[in-house]
């Protein structure tokens, strides 16, 4: 992988990260591509970046996000770039007791015509679940 490109992915992902635990929808969406697929565990695939933000838009109203990311391994061709590797969350719903959850997830990043790395693909397996 080529060391801009490599850091302009890692630039993104931590983007991702902060977007999502500091609930920042906007943020969030412009790291998904356009016509970006998302594939949630169970639930059919978000297509495109408005129905994404829709999507979430629930889950940030409702939870506080402690979100992370491990493991991340990118392997890049050109335009596209593979990663996989570990998530875990911890959602606090009001005074609620926590949720957690993690697994493993792999994506495809695409480098758009204004040269930024966006998630075109993602999907992820939650293998733990747990409560507070």
């Amino acid at each position: 992988m080529s060391p801009s490109a490599a850091t302009a992915i890692a630039r993104q992902r931590d983007e991702w990260i902060a977007a999502v635990n500091a609930r920042h929808l906007e943020r969030y969406a412009a790291v998904f591509a356009e016509d970006g697929v998302w594939i949630p565990p169970g639930q059919p695939a978000v297509r495109g970046r408005a129905a994404f933000r829709e999507w979430v838009r629930p889950f940030f109203e409702r939870y506080a996000y402690d979100f992370s990311i491990a493991e991340a391994v990118v392997r890049v061709a050109g335009e596209w770039a593979v990663e996989r590797g570990t998530f875990s969350s911890t959602l606090t719903e009001g005074t609620g007791r926590p949720v957690t959850h993690g697994g493993a997830y792999v994506l495809l990043w695409r480098r758009d015509a204004d040269g930024q790395w966006r998630i075109d693909r993602y999907a992820d397996v939650t293998d733990r679940i747990g409560r507070g």
